[in-house]
């Protein structure tokens, strides 16, 4: 396959992808975890390819699919944020711990 029809292939997968799930997730957890779940789909297919319960038709919209994902990924990238708490935020939590624990003696 030559670069110019797979980008098509990925491009349709995308637009199909966004209308049917318009939302991603706004965490890269849950956005990697969706990439993950594609490229699961497609080991699932290259074994069955591999083994003869599989066909080249099926093992394609697998491997465009997770090239769809991919690039859903990469569209988001610079929105994702670490979710790491402020050290402001660490030291009200144990001052709140250890309130809870004077209360309890």
């Amino acid at each position: 396959m030559k670069i110019e029809e797979i980008s098509k292939l990925i491009f349709a997968e995308i637009l199909a992808a966004e209308k049917k799930f318009p939302g991603w997730p706004k965490d890269v957890v849950h956005a990697a975890a969706i990439v993950a779940e594609e490229c699961g789909e497609l080991v699932k297919a290259s074994l069955d390819f591999h083994y003869g319960r599989g066909t080249k038709g099926v093992l394609r919209n697998e491997v465009v699919q997770t090239g769809a994902m991919v690039y859903r990924f990469l569209m988001d990238i610079e929105r994702y944020r670490a979710d790491v708490p402020e050290i402001s935020e660490i030291q009200q939590w144990e001052k709140e711990a250890g309130e809870r624990e004077s209360k309890k003696s």
